[in-house]
């Protein structure tokens, strides 16, 4: 007779760990704001791969190396003279106001490489295509590090090209203090119902506390909240 009134005392102390568990999570979790992982891969004019290292130089002299190896696009023109590419790139940062223009352009003198625009397009097109699927399945990723922040606190979060985007981020400060409402007013909930003996109300109202926070936690996943 002893462990049948057990049970619902057990059942109790459970729906409150749950409650209190769901409660440190969904208000601990700070880390609300919308990531887009989406990322299309443009194509440039050309692209070539440099066999050995040269200095690009612009109309006043600048100078810039680009290694054996590396990819450059954006081939605006070949110079007149020796057919040299010119190609054009962000300004770097600190040259804006010597440059007076956002993009630089540099020309590779005596620059040997080879031209791989068909290669690097193709690549690109097939990037392009599984973006949408990759993109999907980063997301349902972050979700879920998201409602497990306590995991993956300050995990870098990337786009599908490897881009930041943010870092997973929670408050224990916050969750416990929601755990801790739910906690306080159970107890002295459950105390009082045990006195009247009328558990099953107890039990009840727990079940529907535990159904609200879930559609909290589901209406935070549709919307977004920032904080």
């Amino acid at each position: 007779m002893k462990d049948k009134k057990s049970i619902p005392l057990v059942i109790c102390i459970t729906l409150i760990a749950i409650n209190a568990f769901l409660a440190f999570d969904l208000f601990g979790m700070l880390n609300d704001s919308e990531s887009h992982f989406e990322f299309w891969y443009v194509e440039s004019w050309s692209y070539l791969r440099l066999e050995e290292d040269v200095i690009g130089v612009t109309e006043d002299g600048r100078e810039r190396l680009f290694t054996a190896g590396s990819l450059v696009s954006n081939v605006v023109r070949y110079d007149p003279e020796d057919n040299s590419p010119v190609i054009s790139l962000p300004t770097p940062v600190g040259e804006e106001d010597i440059a007076g223009d956002p993009h630089t352009e540099y020309t590779l003198r005596g620059a040997v490489y080879e031209d791989v625009t068909e290669e690097v397009r193709q690549e690109i097109e097939r990037k392009n295509a599984e973006a949408p699927k990759l993109a999907s399945k980063l997301s349902r990723e972050y979700d879920f590090k998201r409602y497990t922040w306590f995991f993956h606190q300050g995990e870098e979060i990337t786009d599908i090209a490897g881009h930041h985007l943010c870092n997973i981020h929670g408050s224990y400060i916050i969750g416990l203090i929601a755990a801790g409402i739910v906690i306080y007013f159970d107890v002295i909930y459950l105390s009082r119902c045990r006195k009247k003996g009328k558990t099953g109300s107890f039990i009840a109202c727990n079940i529907i506390l535990f159904g609200a926070l879930l559609m909290f936690g589901a209406f935070r996943l549709i919307f977004p909240l920032c904080r």
